[in-house]
């Protein structure tokens, strides 16, 4: 910000940047003045104590888990809440993940059509 010429306080906005004394300096922008100190020390200060009740929050909040969208009565739950479905699942995308690798390092045909009867 610019000061006046008695030193005293902040000088008057112009219609020009030069005047301001940054070419990138808006007329609007240089009409602003920081916040009085007391104001500055309020301000982060609440900002910090917003910051404390998000990590809070973030504590308290309980882990996300989707079966406590499943119906609570049935078979089907029963087997979508079950840990052996849970690891039946990870090796059928681990077998997806090594057929996949060997498809790809070993099919010689460039083409589904192309390629020998155990690739297709």
């Amino acid at each position: 910000l610019a000061v006046d010429e008695e030193g005293d306080g902040p000088a008057k906005a112009s219609s020009t940047s030069q005047e301001v004394g940054h070419a990138w300096t808006l007329p609007s922008q240089a009409q602003q003045l920081p916040p009085p100190e007391h104001q500055l020390h309020q301000t982060n200060f609440n900002i910090a104590e917003n910051m404390k009740e998000k990590v809070r929050e973030q504590m308290c909040k309980p882990k996300y888990d989707v079966a406590m969208y499943y119906k609570q009565k049935g078979f089907t739950q029963w087997i979508a809440r079950h840990p052996r479905f849970e690891q039946a699942t990870l090796v059928v995308i681990s077998l997806n993940a090594l057929w996949i690798w060997i498809d790809t390092d070993h099919n010689p045909g460039s083409m589904l059509v192309n390629s020998p009867p155990m690739f297709q």
